[in-house]
C-alpha cells in the first residue's frame, strides 16, 4: 500500500465537516433521544420480568420422586415442575414450546432445554443445585434408617436457599447504554455509503486518472484508498466509544479491545460492501448499488436489534446482530467471549474487497 494515498484519503475525510455531523453528532443525539424515551422498556428487575419456566421431569426411583415432589412443591411462580411419562414426551414438548426444559433423574441428572437466556439459565441452575443437594441429603438419612421426615427442608428454608446466582450476570444495561451500543453499530453500517463514493467522486475530480499514470500498480491504488477510509472509520468508532462511555457510562473498559475490534470489523465489512456494490452496480447512469445498500442497512439493523431488542434467532442472520450479541454478553456477563462477530465480518470484508480489487483491476478506468 502507498502511505501518501492513505494519508491523503484520511485527511480528506477528516476535513469533510459533514462526516462529523453524520457519524458523530447524529448517533450521539439518537442515543440521548432513544435512551430517554424508552427508559421504561429496560427494567433492571430481570427476574420479575421473565415468563415462568415450565420444567418437565421423569424419575423412575419412587423414593427420589417422592423427595423431588416434596421439595418442588415449595417453588414459587418463577418455575413450574411437571411430571411426564418418558423422555420422548418431554423432548417433544420442548420442540412444541409447551415446556422449557426436561429433567431425567437416574444415577445422574440429565438436563435438556430450549435455548434459554442467561437469566433463565441461572434461575434453572439455582433451583437444580438446591433440589439435588436436598435429594442427596434425604438419601443419606434413609440409608441410616432415620425417620423419613428427619431434616426435610421446610418451605421457608427452601425459599431462602433459592437465591438467583448472579455471579455470571452483572447489572443489566440501561436504555441509554443499550442504544449507545446499538447506534454505534447502526451508524458504522453507513460506511457502506463511503464505499459507494470511494472512486465515484475520484473519477469525477480526475484523481483516479492522475493516479493511474503514476508508477503505482492498480491494486496498490485501490487498497491504499480503501485503507485510508478504513483508518478514518477506526477513528470514528474509537471516538464514539469514548464519548458513549463518558456520557452514558457504557462499560467499554471491561472488554475494550474485544468490543472495539467487533465494531471495527463491522464497519470494515460494510465499507467493503459499499465498494463492491458500486463496482458491480453503479456504472454510468445506473445506481443499483446505492438502493441495494440502503436495503442491506435497514434489514441488517432490523434483524440485529439496532432499533429494538430482537431474539437470538433473528440476530444470527445479521452481521450487526453477531456484534451486538457478542459485545453485550462480554460487557454484562462473565461468559466466555464469542468471536463470531469479528471472524464473520472480517471474512465478509476480505471476500468483498478481494472481489472488488479483481474486478476494478481489469477495468480501464475504475
Amino acid at each position: 500500500m502507498n502511505k501518501k494515498i492513505i494519508i491523503r484519503t484520511l485527511i480528506q475525510s477528516l476535513r469533510e465537516k459533514s462526516n462529523y455531523i453524520y457519524f458523530v453528532a447524529f448517533p450521539i443525539t439518537l442515543m440521548f433521544i432513544l435512551g430517554a424515551v424508552l427508559q421504561g422498556v429496560f427494567n433492571n428487575d430481570f427476574v420479575s420480568d421473565i415468563e415462568p419456566l415450565t420444567v418437565q421431569y421423569q424419575i423412575d426411583d419412587p423414593e427420589v420422586r417422592g423427595i423431588f415432589q416434596q421439595v418442588t412443591s415449595f417453588t414459587d411462580g418463577t418455575i413450574h415442575f411437571e411430571e411426564v411419562a418418558n423422555k420422548k414426551e418431554g423432548l417433544a414438548n420442548i420442540r412444541k414450546q409447551t415446556a422449557d426444559a426436561y429433567l431425567s433423574f437416574s444415577d445422574h441428572v440429565e438436563v435438556q432445554s430450549r435455548e434459554l437466556s442467561n437469566v433463565e439459565k441461572t434461575i434453572l441452575q439455582s433451583y437444580l443445585v438446591e433440589i439435588v443437594q436436598e435429594i442427596k441429603r434425604q438419601s443419606i438419612i434413609m440409608e441410616q434408617q432415620l425417620p423419613p421426615t428427619t431434616g426435610l427442608v421446610s418451605a421457608d428454608q427452601f425459599t431462602d436457599a433459592i437465591v438467583i446466582d448472579q455471579e455470571n450476570q452483572r447489572e443489566t444495561a440501561t436504555s441509554y447504554q443499550y442504544y449507545a451500543i446499538a447506534m454505534i453499530s447502526l451508524f458504522v453500517l453507513y460506511f457502506s455509503e463511503t464505499g459507494l463514493s470511494m472512486f465515484r467522486e475520484a473519477r469525477q475530480h480526475g484523481t483516479v486518472q492522475r493516479e493511474l499514470v503514476t508508477p503505482l500498480s492498480r491494486k496498490k491504488i485501490i487498497l491504499s484508498t480503501f485503507f485510508g477510509h478504513f483508518v478514518f472509520g477506526m477513528c470514528v468508532v474509537l471516538l464514539l466509544m469514548l464519548l458513549s462511555q463518558f456520557l452514558f457510562d457504557v462499560p467499554w473498559y471491561l472488554r475494550f479491545g474485544f468490543s472495539y475490534f467487533n465494531l471495527v470489523a463491522l464497519m470494515g465489512s460494510f465499507l467493503a460492501l459499499g465498494l463492491f456494490l458500486e463496482t458491480v452496480g453503479d456504472r454510468g447512469e445506473k445506481r443499483i448499488g446505492s438502493s441495494t445498500t440502503q436495503i442491506f442497512i435497514q434489514l441488517t439493523g432490523f434483524l440485529g436489534g439496532a432499533y429494538f431488542p430482537t431474539n437470538e434467532t433473528m440476530m444470527r442472520f445479521s452481521p450487526l446482530g453477531w456484534v451486538l450479541a457478542s459485545v453485550r454478553e462480554s460487557l454484562w456477563t462473565d461468559n466466555p467471549l464469542h468471536w463470531v462477530g469479528i471472524y464473520g465480518n472480517v471474512g465478509i470484508l476480505l471476500v468483498l474487497l478481494t472481489l472488488s480489487v479483481v474486478i476494478l483491476d481489469k477495468r480501464e478506468v475504475f
